[in-house]
């Protein structure tokens, strides 16, 4: 789902391909807050005004905006997966919980990835450059032909 930012909230983006129609909710609050457009400006100026609304009527009733996460949540993960995150665990000496918090934070911080590979005379080598978040942006792997061909983010 591609979302959108705006004074700290997050709002979705989806598609009505029968009626045409862009629209979206804000995520992370209490209460159901929607907005629509025609066009990808139409719904960023939607989302934009929704906001600024939400954030007056939360002021006029003296509620605080954002929802409040409790920081728990059940995760399925099939018995092979749960069998790995248990021994690493153990062999971390670590809870099995601890295990789970390290993969999310690993898998949701931005990562700066550095050239990697070869000598770059070596025909073959693979390399990956750029700046990503693990979760929002998908690397592009390269094998290198020459010295002038490199990978980029995409």
């Amino acid at each position: 789902m591609n979302t959108m930012q705006y004074k700290g909230f997050t709002g979705s983006v989806e598609v009505d391909f029968e009626d045409s129609l862009l629209f979206g909710k804000v995520l992370l609050i209490n209460d159901l807050v929607n907005y629509e457009g025609q066009t990808p400006t139409e719904l960023k100026a939607g989302f934009e005004s929704a906001v600024d609304d939400y954030i007056e009527q939360c002021k006029a009733n003296g509620k605080q905006p954002d929802k409040s996460l409790s920081g728990a949540f059940n995760v399925r993960v099939g018995p092979e997966l749960h069998r790995l995150a248990y021994l690493r665990a153990t062999q971390e000496g670590i809870a099995l919980n601890s295990v789970v918090v390290k993969a999310l934070q690993f898998h949701l911080q931005p990562v700066d990835i550095v050239t990697r590979g070869r000598r770059a005379s070596d025909r073959g080598a693979v390399f990956v450059t750029g700046v990503a978040t693990a979760a929002e942006q998908p690397l592009k792997y390269e094998t290198v032909e020459s010295l002038h061909v490199s990978a980029t983010a995409h």
